[in-house]
């Protein structure tokens, strides 16, 4: 990836300092000739050497590599994070500097494993995503090889498939030491998706160190790990693609998941799986809330977990999908006929260059949600044979709830029974489908049922258009809601947010407002959490792509982003569980 000598001289002066300051006048002093500029080879902040070389032309690369005891020299980069390899060929405008990376040869012990998720089953034993691993019990099948002759190298061989992703992790420090995309060979660096492996992000941007390595052609590849002991600063990824291969001959099971519908939970919850009979059609009819960001989920054969998105979906051209359903920004797909009950038709089938591609249709089918009928049973007043349905009446609110005395030890669960013969159950509904953060903390988890702690008058209420469940004891102490902006300002963290980056949400309006300063470049997004709980665990979320009319000096379709610097007000609105339904923003005066 190329950048040009104008755009990084701008971005070293502002990344070092004064000290590079003073070699980016533009040949102001210094000692530079007039209609010339200095190009400076570094090792950090020590210069190398430099040499002075007339404007708009090219630097010779120097004849011998430098050398430094204890490391090996790697390239020459453009910038002092070493992720961008400087070009030799790029025309030089302004006074430049060139940075030596050198890579420690002190030895490498660790034992380095890929993390992640393939259609090829390489993650089948060891499970999607997972570390924690030892040198002795890490699965072979996804353990790097170290070379017995090439110092701090590691090599893992294997089949991969498009839309296949993985991370590379040690079992010293598991995810706290991930590697990367941002870790990439500078030649092999890549954002597009056309690329045999490519990352998501610009080498520029801090975050892609922790971006996944996505497959965007299957072949056979060899990815080889070199490490620098030197806290990594060096440690590169890179890859060749040894050939073609046939194709990945696995079955998908698919589950929809979304914000409103599930918030995002890829578990495999029954009533947002599609049916099929051929593994190439399926079909799923389920209740949606107007507005929500939706993508779908799977599981083939391999136990790999796969998520769908605009990227690697079809929507199709009919009139009834069209008026259903859209895409959001190539990331998601949006609700856009109103809340109801839609049916969604997925075919499985090929793109031109022969990988899965799913065709996605909708028809809203009604402008009401599914009906149910939903009861509690269990061992509730010493029912030991949990036959007496409990059932739950219908609200204002469209949920579903009941109030029981259930007594310490008492177990009890949720079914869905057909909306005309209670009899009839559709399916269970388990403590997965609950808002944990949302039950009162005198239940608990057993055998896979709630379970009363403490004796108490509890009101079970479920929404019907995502089956989640919430449980509040009487005793219990009302839930106090806190909005929190958290981005580059705080470094991401809302723990750190400043007095004006958060907010109490009033529990009779459910409202807050804040006025944030912001500085041209900050960028962000904001989260709800309970007031009690000193985690900061988010309850929920918004970014710019739910907000209508931004006004001007703040953009994004993702995260918010400041443009002109200033203060904004932002009025956010929950509901009375803490999900964010609404957010207004305007400029201060």
């Amino acid at each position: 990836m190329k950048k040009s000598a104008k755009v990084l001289t701008a971005f070293l002066c502002a990344a070092l300092g004064a000290t590079a300051l003073a070699a980016c006048d533009n040949g102001k002093g210094g000692g530079i000739p007039d209609g010339m500029v200095r190009v400076t080879f570094q090792d950090g902040s020590r210069e190398i050497s430099h040499t002075d070389i007339d404007k708009g032309s090219k630097v010779t690369k120097p004849e011998t590599d430098p050398t430094k005891d204890g490391y090996e020299f790697v390239r020459w980069y453009a910038t002092p994070s070493y992720n961008i390899a400087f070009d030799f060929d790029e025309e030089i405008e302004e006074n430049t500097s060139v940075f030596a990376g050198f890579r420690s040869t002190a030895a490498d012990t660790h034992t380095w494993y890929l993390a992640g998720t393939s259609k090829s089953g390489i993650f089948k034993e060891s499970g999607d995503w997972k570390d924690g691993f030892t040198p002795e019990n890490v699965p072979a099948a996804i353990k790097m090889e170290k070379s017995a002759d090439k110092g701090n190298v590691y090599t893992f061989t294997s089949d991969f498939f498009k839309g296949d992703q993985f991370q590379i992790l040690n079992t010293d420090e598991g995810w706290a030491g991930q590697v990367g995309y941002g870790y990439m060979n500078p030649d092999q660096y890549s954002t597009e998706d056309t690329s045999p492996i490519y990352g998501k992000s610009s080498p520029y941007d801090d975050n892609a160190k922790k971006q996944n390595l996505t497959v965007g052609v299957s072949g056979n590849y060899t990815v080889t790990l070199i490490v620098d002991a030197n806290e990594h600063k060096l440690t590169e990824i890179s890859y060749v693609r040894n050939g073609d291969v046939d194709d990945a001959n696995v079955t998908y099971e698919y589950y929809i998941l979304g914000e409103k519908l599930n918030e995002w939970n890829t578990a495999n919850y029954e009533f947002t799986h599609f049916a099929t009979e051929d593994h190439i059609n399926y079909e799923l009819t389920i209740g949606m809330q107007d507005g929500d960001m939706f993508q779908f989920n799977s599981y083939d054969s391999n136990e790999s977990q796969l998520r769908w998105n605009p990227e690697n979906c079809k929507l199709a051209d009919d009139a009834d999908t069209q008026a259903a359903i859209s895409n959001i920004a190539d990331k998601n797909f949006g609700v856009k006929g109103g809340t109801g009950t839609y049916k969604y038709t997925l075919k499985l089938g090929k793109d031109a260059d022969n990988e899965d591609l799913l065709e996605v249709s909708a028809k809203k089918i009604s402008d009401t949600l599914p009906e149910y009928q939903f009861y509690v049973k269990g061992n509730i007043g010493g029912d030991t044979s949990w036959e007496e349905k409990h059932e739950m009446t219908k609200g204002a609110d469209g949920k579903y709830s009941v109030t029981l005395d259930i007594a310490a030890g008492e177990e009890f669960m949720l079914v869905a029974a057909d909306k005309d013969d209670i009899s009839k159950s559709v399916f269970d509904i388990t403590n997965a489908y609950a808002y944990k953060r949302l039950v009162s903390k005198s239940i608990e988890y057993k055998n896979n049922n709630y379970s009363a702690k403490v004796a108490d008058k509890f009101t079970i209420t479920i929404d019907p258009a995502t089956m989640f469940v919430t449980i509040d004891g009487e005793k219990d102490a009302p839930r106090v809601y806190c909005i929190g902006a958290k981005g580059t300002m705080n470094k991401w963290n809302v723990k750190d947010a400043t007095e004006d980056q958060k907010g109490v949400i009033d529990g009779t309006t459910l409202t807050a407002t804040l006025n944030m300063t912001l500085a041209a470049g900050d960028e962000f997004m904001f989260i709800t959490y309970e007031q009690g709980d000193e985690t900061y665990a988010q309850v929920s979320y918004i970014n710019a792509g739910r907000v209508t009319d931004l006004p001007e000096g703040l953009s994004g379709t993702q995260n918010f982003k400041c443009e002109v610097a200033g203060t904004y007000a932002f009025t956010v609105t929950i509901d009375a569980i803490g999900n964010i339904t609404g957010m207004t923003v305007a400029k201060a005066a």
